[in-house]
C-alpha cells in the first residue's frame, strides 16, 4: 500500500488500493464487501482522502483517457475540486457493482447510463471553473458564508444571522398556517 511517509497502514480505515476497470470482484481482499461500499468525502480527513485519491487516480485515468474526455468535463486539477471529486467516485462505486460477480448482463448497461449521466454533470461542474484547459488550476470561488458554517459549525457568526432569519420565517409560516386554520373552522351560516 502506497501511503504518505509516517502513516501506517493502520491508521488508514483501507477498503481497497486497487480500482482499476476490468478488475472483477474477486480480486478485492474483503470478503464481508466483495466491491467497494459508496465513500462519504464530505469531512473526510486529510490522510484518508489523499489515500482514496491515490484509489481513484488510476480509475479516473483510464477513464479519461479511454473515452477521450476533453478538459472541459474533466480537468487535469480535478482532485482540487471536491464536486468533482464526489461525481468521480460515485462513478466508479456504480462501476465495481456493475462489473461485479453475479451481476445480470444489463449491469453494464446501467454502469454506461450512470457514466452518460456524470459526463453531463462534470461539464456542468467544470463550466462553473475557470480550469479548462490541459493544465493549470484556477481555485474555484467559494462562498463565504457556507465556508463559514463548514468550518466553525454553530459556533460561526453566519450560523447566528442564518438562525435569527429562520426564527424570523418560522414566526410568519406558524402565523400564517394558524390563520389558514381559523379560516377552515369557520362555521357555515345556516339557511333558514
Amino acid at each position: 500500500m502506497d501511503l504518505p511517509p509516517g502513516i501506517q497502514p493502520d491508521d488508514v480505515d483501507d477498503r481497497d488500493v486497487d480500482h482499476v476497470p476490468g478488475r472483477s470482484a474477486d480480486h478485492y481482499d474483503d470478503d464481508e464487501t466483495p466491491f467497494g461500499t459508496p465513500l462519504n468525502w464530505i469531512g473526510l480527513e486529510a490522510v484518508r482522502r489523499r489515500h482514496e485519491l491515490r484509489r481513484l487516480r488510476p480509475f479516473v485515468a483510464e477513464l479519461v483517457a479511454m473515452w477521450e474526455v476533453p478538459a472541459t468535463v474533466v480537468p487535469a486539477c480535478w482532485e482540487r475540486h471536491d464536486p468533482i471529486v464526489f461525481v468521480l467516485s460515485s462513478v466508479r462505486d456504480a462501476h465495481d457493482a456493475a462489473f461485479a460477480d453475479a451481476q445480470p448482463g444489463s449491469a453494464s448497461s446501467d454502469w454506461l447510463r450512470v457514466w452518460q449521466w456524470a459526463l453531463a454533470w462534470l461539464g456542468d461542474l467544470t463550466s462553473t471553473t475557470a480550469c479548462k484547459t490541459r493544465d493549470g488550476h484556477t481555485p474555484g470561488v467559494r462562498q463565504e458564508w457556507a465556508d463559514d458554517v463548514a468550518s466553525h459549525g454553530e459556533i460561526s457568526a453566519t450560523w447566528g444571522a442564518m438562525e435569527a432569519l429562520a426564527d424570523v420565517d418560522y414566526e410568519k409560516r406558524v402565523a400564517h398556517e394558524a390563520r389558514r386554520a381559523a379560516l377552515r373552522v369557520v362555521p357555515r351560516q345556516q339557511e333558514g
